[in-house]
């Protein structure tokens, strides 16, 4: 499958419960101020539990980006 060029799709080895109790506003924070200096904005993030207990993260983006810098954003 291909990732769609406005979404980012980020796996995160830390526990969803935790994730969400203790980081959640600190990276939507994050993410806004990453994604500001490269002109971008998120339509949404969304945050679900991957199958392990883990943390997954989507976040659709306002416009297309290359798959150059989704790495970068991604990294």
């Amino acid at each position: 499958m291909i990732t769609p060029k406005n979404v980012l799709l980020i796996d995160i080895d830390y526990n969803y419960e935790n994730f969400m109790s203790h980081l959640k506003d600190f990276y939507i924070s994050h993410v806004y101020d990453v994604l500001f200096r490269y002109g971008l904005l998120p339509e949404f993030i969304e945050f679900k539990r991957s199958s392990s207990g883990n943390t997954h993260v989507m976040i659709r983006l306002n416009r297309e980006i290359s798959y150059e810098l989704m790495l970068k954003l991604m990294l």
